[in-house]
């Protein structure tokens, strides 16, 4: 979503500038609907409302009856997108705000300098982020409107970040382009001040090596195979069908086929009423999709309190605990140092002389490190240029453990 936002607002930002170079009411339009379309892929782009209004206002000269009318047309174009893209936010009202409630409730303070060093730095770079802010300096000062339209925008949608936001790079992709833009204003000033080519082409140089060479090496870390795969094949090879393996995380985990009957278990938890077919429909494409693959009783190690909201397709559990190994007769454990809240390596310290270490699995060229530098790389995926060079391969790093006589 936050891809097709970002292209979203880039679009509606491109219509921004053209108003304020040439007002006509097809801008006005552009505006309405793009803004629409922006809100409808995702709610964040209701941040850069206020634009809207200030565009509007410095672009129609002819007074405010004028102003007034594109700015109503303007918001009755975009409700009328939205209400097209995402008709059930007023077909289910009730629903529909619950759901905004809820979503709110998983965002906070993220801190002043989170998302500039983090996401826009650490996704960019030094170089790039210091050409991005002379050319916000540049454009305020030779094109004063749009300059104040971009960093308006800017300044506004980051704040709201700050405060309303998760610690996740992502969230900061719409401000990508503004500074795409910003750091192309300053490249041009400096190739028509300077009459010094090596500096002005090489500097240009070292911007483009600082934003290519960690996309491409991360580019090329996809086409590797991910050490969840990995640790998927050696169990078909090694480990018989059926054997009970115990995983600390089903996503920073292997993707271990549960078997036919934990499968059919899972039915037992859907509501009788019938309201959940979708859960039912791919509990059946599992149950088809066996086939001819191995299967094993694959068990989540939990503690009672991470069970306060159980998900379906997690089940079953067992208790992070030698009893609660023993009594599902675990033979095997996996566990995996991505997940920076889970507690198990603590519990393999407790039992190791229960333990034997048989295999592992890193992503990483160094032999001794395991865990991401990034300690918001929690889909195994990594942001940071530090973190990508540190890989050859993508996924967590991984350890198989036979459990002795359980």
């Amino acid at each position: 979503m936050d891809i097709s936002l970002t292209f979203a607002t880039s679009l509606l930002f491109h219509y921004f500038l053209k108003d304020l170079r040439s007002p006509d009411w097809g801008n006005t339009v552009a505006q309405g609907l793009l803004f629409g379309w922006a809100v409808a892929v995702k709610y964040t782009a209701v941040y850069f409302a206020p634009l809207i209004l200030l565009t509007v206002w410095m672009s129609e000269a002819r007074g405010w009856v004028h102003r007034l009318k594109k700015i109503i047309a303007c918001v009755a174009l975009s409700l009328l997108v939205y209400a097209m893209i995402s008709p059930y936010s007023f077909l289910d009202w009730h629903n529909f705000i619950s759901q905004v409630k809820y979503q709110s409730g998983a965002r906070g303070y993220a801190g002043y300098s989170h998302h500039l060093i983090y996401s826009l730095m650490g996704g960019t770079g030094v170089l790039f982020l210091i050409s991005s802010v002379m050319g916000a300096l540049i454009m305020l000062k030779k094109r004063p409107r749009e300059g104040l339209v971009l960093a308006g925008g800017f300044i506004i949608y980051y704040f709201v970040n700050v405060y309303f936001s998760q610690n996740f790079a992502r969230y900061m992709m719409p401000l990508v382009p503004m500074m795409c833009l910003w750091a192309g204003v300053m490249v041009d000033w400096l190739m028509t001040r300077s009459s010094n080519k090596r500096l002005k082409y090489g500097a240009l140089a070292v911007i483009l090596m600082e934003l290519a060479a960690p996309t491409v090496y991360g580019d090329y870390l996809f086409t590797t195979e991910d050490t969840r795969t990995e640790c998927v094949r050696w169990f078909e090879r090694n480990v018989p069908e059926n054997t009970s393996v115990g995983v600390d995380n089903r996503f920073f985990g292997p993707q271990l086929l549960q078997s036919a009957d934990q499968i059919r278990q899972k039915y037992e938890y859907l509501d009788s009423s019938g309201k959940e077919t979708a859960k039912k429909a791919r509990l059946d494409l599992l149950l088809q999709s066996i086939g001819a693959r191995k299967t094993y009783n694959v068990y989540l190690l939990t503690s009672d309190q991470q069970r306060t909201t159980p998900f379906l397709f997690l089940r079953p559990y067992a208790d992070e605990t030698l009893e609660g190994l023993k009594k599902i007769n675990a033979k095997y454990l996996v566990v995996n140092y991505a997940d920076p809240d889970a507690g198990t390596q603590r519990f393999i310290g407790s039992i190791k002389d229960r333990l034997e270490l048989i295999q592992s699995f890193s992503p990483y060229w160094s032999r001794i490190k395991k865990r991401s530098v990034d300690r918001w790389d929690l889909t195994a995926a990594p942001h940071l240029p530090g973190e990508i060079f540190s890989r050859k391969s993508l996924g967590p790093y991984l350890e198989v453990y036979r459990v002795k006589d359980v």
